[in-house]
């Protein structure tokens, strides 16, 4: 066979690279409609969840009284007392508690519901005791300052 007669039954690479088989066009099809259908379940996923399940989950207790403690042993602090860095045990403590009271008056005058929390936290060694009178290593009493 003479290079010639195989260029007359076979079309030259060119002409068949714009050609898909029938296969390579069922293929491309079925993955188009399978990123479409993934989009369209993505889109209704994201919408549902921003106007379905959020406002019914994010939902938090205006009673809330809590206690949250935090340990770091051989942490690096700065004292505000002393002025310096240190090294040391330390005890963060936060304690959370929601206002029943405020919350009620904030959503009866913005029309929607409104929780509200006071918070205070302070860092200092594990043995301090918040009753002594004494301020935590975290803070200095306001005379201290002036």
């Amino acid at each position: 066979m003479t290079p010639f007669a195989y260029q007359r039954c076979y079309p030259p690479l060119q002409e068949r690279a714009g050609r898909s088989t029938n296969r390579e066009s069922q293929v491309g099809k079925k993955l188009g409609a399978v990123l479409v259908g993934l989009g369209v379940f993505l889109l209704t996923l994201g919408l549902l969840s921003k106007f379905y399940a959020y406002p019914r989950l994010a939902v938090a207790p205006a009673n809330q009284n809590s206690v949250t403690l935090a340990f770091a042993k051989d942490a690096t602090y700065f004292s505000i007392a002393d002025r310096a860095e240190k090294t040391g045990d330390l005890l963060t403590t936060v304690n959370t508690v929601g206002d029943v009271n405020a919350s009620k008056q904030i959503s009866e005058k913005l029309g929607r519901p409104i929780v509200v929390w006071e918070q205070m936290s302070y860092s200092d060694s594990p043995d301090f005791n918040k009753s002594s009178g004494q301020a935590p290593l975290s803070g200095i009493p306001l005379a201290d300052r002036l």
